[in-house]
Parts: C-alpha cells; sequence; structure tokens
C-alpha cells in the first residue's frame, strides 16, 4: 500500500460567506450549483435560495474558492438553479451589479447579474480547470 503524504480530507465548512460582495464586481467567477431551496425562512420573508461553490478565478481573490456557499439574490437563483445535476453543470460570468428597474427611491439596493463570458474568459477558465488537480479516489486499486 502507498503512503499518503497529503491527507486528501478538507475541514467541514464553517458557515455561508458571500459570493455576491461588492469586492467582486466585474470578476470572473466559476460557479458550480449544488442545491435548490424554494422557502428560506429570512427577516425579510420567504424567499429562494441556492448552495453553490464558486470559484474567483480574476482580481485581488483570484484562486479563491467559496465552498457551499448560500446565494439568495433573485437573478441569480433560477440562472444557476436551472443547472443542477445537468452535464454542463458549472456557469461561467462575470459577477456585475445594475439598478432596481422596479424600485427607483434613492435607497434602492443594486440587483445582481452574472454577465456572459468572452472567449478570453473562457480560456482562463479551461486553464484554471486544467491545473486543478483531480479529486482522489478511495476506491482505486493500488496495484
Amino acid at each position: 500500500m502507498s503512503e499518503v503524504t497529503e491527507d486528501p480530507f478538507a475541514d467541514p465548512a464553517s458557515g455561508f460567506e458571500r459570493m455576491c460582495d461588492e469586492d467582486l464586481v466585474g470578476e470572473l467567477m466559476l460557479v458550480t450549483p449544488l442545491e435548490y431551496f424554494p422557502n428560506i425562512k429570512t427577516s425579510n420573508g420567504e424567499t429562494a435560495a441556492i448552495n453553490v461553490d464558486c470559484a474567483s478565478l480574476t482580481g485581488e481573490q483570484a484562486g479563491y474558492v467559496l465552498e457551499d456557499t448560500r446565494v439568495f439574490a433573485k437573478r441569480l437563483v433560477p440562472m444557476f438553479k436551472k443547472r443542477i445535476g445537468k452535464e454542463q453543470a458549472m456557469v461561467l460570468g462575470r459577477l456585475g451589479q445594475t439598478d432596481n428597474e422596479k424600485d427607483k427611491s434613492k435607497n434602492a439596493k443594486k440587483v445582481w447579474t452574472f454577465e456572459a463570458p468572452n472567449d478570453a474568459d473562457k480560456a482562463i477558465a479551461r486553464e484554471y480547470l486544467a491545473k486543478k488537480p483531480a479529486p482522489a479516489d478511495p476506491f482505486a486499486s493500488d496495484s
């Protein structure tokens, strides 16, 4: 049997971090949707949410991965939900914000968007995926 030199296990998640952060606006993100929640109770009432794994591919946070983070952004949830369980599950795009068309008040919150990637963005994502080590197969034979 071969000796394992590096522990292949990750620590349990310590809670949800934020994918939708103003510091990440304009950055290229690779998102893998994991699980959809149609009725999450929040301080603002019930809403839909989705858990995702999200890798930041550009900017100061390039290479940082948020695992199992919960996204509540109303425009992003349905987009990511459609990809759960699909062969092409990963969603590539640039995180953005736009004015809220429904709320023109002075204190209106901006709406989160996910802009389509261009060919250069796709090349960055392919390079990131090529460098990412394959997960260890716990059932692989040592012979």
